[in-house]
């Protein structure tokens, strides 16, 4: 489960969300989720390189309706360094709903791992 790390600040908050993720979509419901007011949503191609032009696009809609700028930690570091000055994050941290699951997902590598790969070549 992903689940979002620190993200009441943006509890009633007016928002500009934009993303460059696979599934943007997830990303916005996830900041109205939290009691965010997104007033303007973009979504762009996962891994999309973020122009110039795009980005005076951005900060023109949010200073237009008096919000401001989140994205993604992943579209984040894809910005240009003197872009991100603003620019909020919403990070997530992935939590197991089910914490024994990692052991029993990881007991066979682990086997294999301990027994210096002998039971992979066998």
């Amino acid at each position: 489960m992903l689940d979002p790390v620190d993200g009441v600040r943006f509890s009633g908050a007016r928002i500009v969300a934009f993303a460059g993720i696979g599934r943007p979509e997830k990303f916005f419901a996830a900041l109205r989720g939290l009691g965010a007011s997104l007033v303007a949503e973009r979504a762009f191609a996962d891994h999309h390189p973020f122009e110039p032009g795009e980005m005076v696009a951005l900060r023109s809609a949010a200073l237009a309706e008096s919000a401001g700028l989140v994205t993604t930690a992943k579209d984040w570091v894809r910005l240009p360094p003197g872009e991100r000055d603003d620019i909020a994050v919403l990070d997530i941290e992935l939590r197991w709903r089910d914490e024994s699951a990692i052991a029993a997902l990881l007991a066979p590598l682990l086997e294999r791992i301990g027994d210096g790969g002998r039971a992979a070549r066998a």
